[in-house]
């Protein structure tokens, strides 16, 4: 089958994304349409995932990363509990017990899941988790009396 010619939706999507980091995937979407290419926005966040991984990394198998993290946690000293923003997340499919504590108690602190579906809710509408934040900061700092700009 021969090679079709045309344009790299891989190469635009990344050229748009290192000019514009904090873009969400829609935006990028919606810049790819005015440029006359149909770009998903699913397509989009694996292309954003697959340009994040590291080439050439191997996959521990299951029993292998088990005890490659055990045999961390036993050299490693106690320390206090982690919180959710600032720890990076673990690759998929390890939940700790830790990770579980740490959401228990983030619900119990908003209030309920019921005020955490409301916060999820938020934080859809206002478009992601990054936007999210900024505005957050934007409103701590106007409440600390200082200018945001």
């Amino acid at each position: 089958m021969a090679k079709k010619k045309g344009v790299n939706k891989t190469k635009k999507v990344l050229e748009y994304w290192n000019q514009h980091p904090k873009a969400t995937a829609a935006e990028v979407a919606e810049a790819m349409k005015k440029q006359g290419l149909d770009v998903k926005v699913s397509y989009i966040y694996n292309i954003r995932t697959q340009s994040k991984k590291k080439s050439g990394q191997k996959k521990v198998g299951r029993k292998a990363g088990k005890a490659k993290t055990q045999a961390a946690a036993a050299q490693a000293p106690a320390a206090a509990a982690p919180t959710a923003t600032e720890k990076k997340a673990e690759p998929a499919g390890t939940v700790t017990l830790e990770h579980i504590k740490a959401v228990a108690q983030t619900i119990k602190t908003i209030g309920g899941f019921g005020r955490l579906n409301e916060l999820l809710s938020l934080i859809r509408e206002v478009g992601g988790l990054r936007r999210f934040k900024d505005l957050a900061d934007a409103i701590t700092v106007t409440e600390s009396g200082a200018i945001p700009f």
